[in-house]
């Protein structure tokens, strides 16, 4: 085999396209661990709710929205034509603070980022006087939270 198509691994020759292969497949783990955490994080903040209802009621309106899974392209299909968008962040409290309607949360693990189709709903979000943020900890999501239910309302 010519140099171009094989690449010598822990004194193994393997194929450019099965070290392709393999590299693609350790990239997907890293992903899913991601993701793992990511559905962690957000277990912690809805634990977190749970027990502190009382002293903010309005945590009860808190929902996730499942919309950053992995899933097949004819479910994805079926999804999108049901209305399923791109890009609207993971959770939503809908309890008007200050001059915001409410808090959109999007939660993303280090070092993933948004994408466009966040930063551009995190702007309409914006432009229609919703609170809308990036939150990388499920302690920073809770701290946010707190924050914006301490502001009074206003609208």
């Amino acid at each position: 085999m010519s140099e171009i198509t094989t690449k010598e691994i822990k004194g193994l020759r393997v194929t450019l396209a099965d070290y392709k292969k393999m590299l693609s497949q350790e990239q997907e783990k890293v992903k899913t661990k991601r993701k793992d955490l990511e559905f962690q994080e957000q277990c912690k903040v809805f634990e977190w709710v749970k027990y502190n209802k009382v002293k903010y009621p309005e945590l009860s309106l808190l929902f996730a929205i499942p919309n950053g899974e992995y899933r097949n392209k004819i479910t994805a299909a079926k999804l999108q034509l049901s209305g399923v968008k791109s890009g609207v962040f993971d959770m939503f409290l809908p309890v008007p603070r200050g001059y915001s309607h409410g808090l959109w949360i999007e939660l993303k693990i280090k070092p993933n980022k948004p994408t466009k189709a966040q930063l551009a709903w995190q702007l309409d979000m914006t432009l229609h006087n919703y609170m809308a943020i990036f939150c990388y900890s499920a302690d920073e999501v809770i701290s946010q939270i707190i924050s914006y239910l301490d502001y009074p309302a206003i609208l």
